[in-house]
């Protein structure tokens, strides 16, 4: 079942295994896009969600003065059959209690809002929000609970936000925020992403077990290639295979020391101010960890572990300036500092600590 589930996986494009990665890990993730391809991304997010996963998807666009009431409603869906109404999903305290009131038709119970957050919350240019609409995603994604004026909508087994930002937008998330969400990943404009189109798949024979790297990040296969399905292509024990299955990857010991000299070495590094948080480390094992599954693999490789460093650190990582790098303490020259600083990015940070870091064999 895991084999033809992972065969399934590679017809998805770099979208659906955007949000798939932020699914079986369970956390919260950013995609970029260009300005003015954010609707078109929202919906090809919102396709994927609903007919490749099977998940009620909330899109909300939290620029133009979006208040806090309007993003608490946008954001509830009504229950359906699934993740949203199973008696295993629902905790205990939720669920109803035995009524043993007499029968009357002169007593009428108030109705009582039963909406739930959506599986799949897509929050168009959150870094544009209103401070408090930040906090409310923060509140979200930490207690997984919403409080409207009526009720507590409590979030799903399945959940997940997902932030899209414009990647020329000079705005910027909340600190603690931005520290929640686990990967950041930039959707470059491709002519299949046609507006309003669903996604098509087909199922295919077997997998391999050397997927290249290069496969987390895919475009989105021709159409002509692939025939619709009436079913979700991940479904819901699908997913629930795939989030076990990451509880069993390996990391070796010396893949793990490789991770912790990576951390260390870019919080020391000269060309980065911040960024390297607890939870960033958290977040990198688990995605690393997905990733595996992912490919089809029961361990960890490094090449795998230089793949989640970049989507786990992309969206974090504060860069050092000409006044503040490190060497300046020491009696650098400024001016040479200010050279060798011109032109870094926050990729060409990472990948200069890529390169620093001993590869183990």
């Amino acid at each position: 079942m895991l084999a033809e589930t992972l065969s399934e996986i590679q017809n998805l494009g770099d979208l659906g295994l955007a949000c798939l990665l932020c699914l079986v890990s369970d956390q919260h993730g950013i995609i970029t896009t260009e300005k003015d391809r954010l609707d078109d991304v929202a919906l090809g997010l919102n396709n994927h969600c609903t007919a490749a996963f099977d998940l009620s998807v909330a899109t909300v666009d939290c620029a133009n003065g979006l208040t806090l009431d309007d993003f608490r409603e946008s954001v509830l869906v009504q229950p359906r059959t699934g993740y949203d109404s199973s008696p295993y999903e629902t905790p205990r305290h939720e669920r109803p209690l035995p009524s043993f009131a007499l029968p009357t038709s002169r007593l009428r119970s108030p109705s009582l809002d039963e909406r739930r957050v959506a599986n799949v919350v897509i929050a168009k240019n959150l870094d544009q929000a209103d401070y408090y609409v930040q906090i409310q995603a923060l509140e979200l994604i930490r207690s997984r609970r919403l409080f409207s004026h009526t009720a507590m909508h409590a979030a799903s087994k399945v959940f997940t936000l997902i932030a899209l930002n414009s990647s020329s937008s000079p705005a910027q998330m909340d600190t603690h925020l931005n520290d929640l969400f686990s990967i950041c990943h930039h959707h470059a404009a491709q002519e299949e992403d046609a507006a309003g189109e669903a996604p098509r798949f087909r199922r295919q024979q077997s997998v391999s077990d050397s997927i290249s790297v290069s496969s987390v990040v895919m475009s989105a296969p021709s159409q002509a290639d692939f025939e619709p399905l009436q079913m979700p292509v991940i479904s819901h024990a699908d997913l629930e295979e795939l989030r076990k299955s990451a509880t069993r990857v390996k990391i070796t010991a010396e893949v793990s020391t490789y991770i912790h000299n990576v951390v260390v070495t870019m919080r020391l590094h000269r060309y980065v101010a911040g960024g390297i948080s607890a939870a960033a480390t958290r977040h990198l094992k688990n995605t690393v960890k997905t990733l595996a599954v992912l490919h089809g693999l029961s361990f960890v490789t490094p090449s795998l572990v230089d793949l989640a460093v970049q989507k786990t650190y992309s969206h974090r990582l504060v860069l050092a300036t000409s006044e503040t790098e490190r060497s300046l303490r020491w009696g650098s020259d400024p001016a040479a500092v200010a050279a060798n600083m011109r032109g870094v990015t926050v990729h060409s940070a990472i990948e200069a600590v890529l390169a620093t870091v001993d590869t183990p064999l």
